[in-house]
């Protein structure tokens, strides 16, 4: 979105600021100056799709794909200068967050809810890999903060926003190497193994199924229909953490295979604008073809419990 001829990003510091009679009064006006936009987006009533992970690659394709729907985008992502690119390119809002942080998720969740009364669309887009093992200053390993924890706290804090919506929909990228992975319930980020990029990242595309069935199964599908899909295999910038040379040689070998950020961004947009999706809630789809959870772990109770606990644990961060 576009004010005094650049973006306008809602920026997420980590730090409180300082109060006063004078930032009071400047919060006060905030407030007013919230509820009149929120009031103005009910007014016009196009529908809201919030896509995290929006500043590159399938989410930004589905920002632009999803404004070709009719859609007010908000585009969510870390890099101001790219996300607010993509804001201007769709007409739509640049929300910034980091996933590796959980007051950041905490603020994006709350700045989306003051500027929209009701989200029509989730599109639950943002992950990574990483080439090492590094802990969050939050005490997670990233792979599993980024494409787990902060995915499914983001989904719980704006569930009153999608419920309000009538028929909203919640999609997350999954991945299908989730196939090739296996979740230790008393590790699940697997800490105490010796650590790979591609196990870490399997893990976390499992977990993202295991969330996915936790938001299915306390939402009614027929107010938020819940689904995850595999995009099909692309030049990801997901994998940006990987060095140069093998970024560059895993390109070459696999260009024939891969198909586009566009094309990839296709199914999530089926997903996003289908007719009858509580038919779908809780499905997964490889591209857009409709593929059974045959993964044991998908229907194993104490892995829900353990994923669940570790939301918990994660969102509990927050109180403190």
């Amino acid at each position: 979105m576009r004010h005094d001829g650049g973006c306008h990003s809602h920026s997420h510091p980590t730090t409180e600021p300082e109060h006063s009679s004078a930032s009071a009064t400047v919060s006060i006006e905030t407030d007013q100056l919230s509820t009149l936009r929120r009031e103005l987006v009910s007014a016009t009533r196009s529908k809201v799709a919030v896509v995290t992970g929006a500043s590159s690659g399938i989410g930004a394709e589905a920002a632009r794909q999803l404004r070709a729907e009719g859609f007010h985008v908000a585009v969510v992502g870390r890099s101001e200068e790219r996300t607010c690119k993509v804001a201007d390119e769709v007409a739509g809002e640049a929300f910034l967050a980091d996933f590796e942080s959980v007051r950041s998720v905490e603020q994006l969740a709350a700045s989306l809810t003051s500027r929209y009364a009701t989200i029509d669309v989730l599109a639950s887009n943002a992950g990574a890999a990483f080439a090492e093992r590094r802990h969050t200053a939050d005490g997670h390993e990233r792979t599993w903060q980024v494409n787990v924890l902060s995915p499914a706290l983001l989904a719980d804090l704006l569930l009153p926003a999608l419920l309000g919506a009538g028929q909203s929909r919640v999609i997350f990228t999954a991945s299908n190497a989730h196939k090739h992975a296996r979740l230790n319930v008393d590790d699940l980020a697997s800490d105490r193994r010796r650590y790979s990029m591609m196990a870490a990242y399997s893990r976390s595309k499992l977990g993202t199924l295991v969330i996915a069935q936790r938001l299915a199964d306390k939402v009614p599908p027929s107010s938020v229909a819940v689904s995850t899909f595999h995009p099909g295999l692309t030049r990801s910038d997901a994998f940006r953490d990987k060095p140069v040379l093998k970024r560059l040689t895993h390109a070459r070998l696999l260009s024939r295979f891969t198909v586009s950020s566009s094309e990839a961004a296709k199914p999530l947009v089926h997903l996003a604008t289908m007719s009858s999706p509580s038919d779908r809630h809780g499905q997964f789809y490889d591209r857009v073809r409709f593929q059974p959870q045959n993964h044991p772990q998908l229907h194993d109770d104490r892995v829900r419990d353990a994923v669940d606990r570790s939301i918990g644990d994660y969102a509990a961060l927050l109180a403190r």
